[in-house]
C-alpha cells in the first residue's frame, strides 16, 4: 500500500526494518528478499557479528530501491521476505513473506508459490505477523552503523520517530494502515503530527482537551480527544479550519473517527484541485 505523502524510497526503508525487526532474535544469518511477479528480484544476506546484522550497504540498498520501485509502480506485485536458520523447521529455516504493496502476509502455500528456497514458511495463517504501520526505530534495531545511515538517508526517522505505547503511535500507525504518512513536529507549545498534501497544504493533528491538549507522546491511557485542523498554506498565515474536535476517552473509536475525517477532508481537498 502505497503511502499518500511519504516518498516510496522512504516507505521502503520502513519496511526493510519492520520486517527485520519482526523476525531477528539474535539469528546466526538472515536473508531479506524482494521477488517480482516474473520471478526477477534481489536479496541481501548478513551473518551477525557483535550481536549486530551485519548487510553489505550496497545490498541493502539495492532491496530498498526494489521495494520502492515495486510501490511507485501502479501494477507492481512482489513478495518481500525474510529467512533465518530455524532447527525446529525440517529444512533447517523459516521464512517469513509479505505481499506487496498491500503488505498482507502470505500464507504458507501463497508463499511456495512465490519462493523456491528449501524453508518452512511461518504464514498468515499463524498470526501475528502484520508489519502494517510497524513501529520502526533503528536505535533498537541491531544493524550496524553504516546500514542505518543509509536508511536515515531516505529521511526515514522525519516519518517513524513515535514512541510505542503512546497516542501518537497509535495514530500514526492508524494513519498508515488507512493509507496516509505522518510525521512529528513540536515547538514550545507543544507537538502535533503533520500530514504534507503538497503545495504548502498540510492537516496538523494532536491531543484536544485537558492536560494533553496540543500534544501526542503521551499514554495511551490519557487520551482526552483529538483535534484535527486544515491549514491550506501550512500554517504560515495562521488560517485554518477544524476539520474534527473530540473529547472522548476512546482511543480506538477516536482514532477511527479522527481517520475518517481527514480521508474526508483530503478527498474534498484532490476534488477541488
Amino acid at each position: 500500500m502505497r503511502l499518500i505523502g511519504m516518498p516510496a524510497s522512504t516507505q521502503a526503508a520502513g519496511l526493510f526494518v519492520a520486517a527485520f525487526n519482526h523476525v531477528f532474535e539474535d539469528d546466526p544469518t538472515m536473508t531479506v528478499r524482494v521477488r517480482r511477479a516474473d520471478g526477477t528480484g534481489v536479496e541481501v544476506a548478513g551473518e551477525l557479528d557483535d550481536y549486530e546484522m551485519r548487510f553489505s550497504p550496497a545490498a541493502v540498498s539495492a532491496v530498498v530501491g526494489e521495494i520502492a520501485g515495486v510501490l511507485d509502480d501502479p501494477a507492481g506485485r512482489a513478495v518481500l521476505s525474510v529467512t533465518v536458520p530455524d532447527d525446529r523447521s525440517p529444512n533447517g529455516s523459516g521464512t517469513w513473506a509479505w505481499n506487496l504493496p498491500d503488505l498482507s502476509t502470505l500464507t504458507s502455500e501463497g508463499a511456495r508459490m512465490w519462493l523456491d528456497e528449501p524453508a518452512s514458511y511461518l504464514g498468515a495463517e499463524h498470526g501475528g505477523h502484520d508489519i502494517q504501520g510497524a513501529f520502526c526505530d533503528l536505535d533498537a534495531t541491531a544493524l550496524t552503523d553504516d546500514v542505518k545511515g543509509l536508511l536515515l538517508a531516505t529521511d526515514m526517522a522525519r516519518y517513524g520517530d513515535h514512541r510505542p505505547g503512546t497516542a501518537a503511535s497509535y495514530l500514526y500507525r492508524e494513519l498508515r494502515i488507512a493509507g496516509f504518512a505522518a510525521r512529528g513536529e513540536g515547538d514550545s507549545s507543544g507537538g502535533w503530527l503533520a500530514m504534507d498534501l503538497g503545495d504548502d497544504v498540510e492537516i496538523w493533528i494532536n491531543g484536544a482537551e485537558g492536560p494533553r491538549e496540543n500534544e501526542i507522546s503521551y499514554p495511551v491511557g490519557e487520551h482526552r480527544g483529538w483535534l484535527a485542523c486544515f491549514y491550506p498554506d501550512g500554517g504560515y498565515s495562521g488560517e485554518f479550519e477544524e476539520i474534527y474536535r473530540s473529547q472522548s476517552n476512546d482511543l480506538r473509536a477516536d482514532t477511527r473517527a479522527v481517520v475518517a475525517a481527514v480521508a474526508a477532508r483530503i478527498a474534498e481537498h484532490r476534488a477541488a484541485r
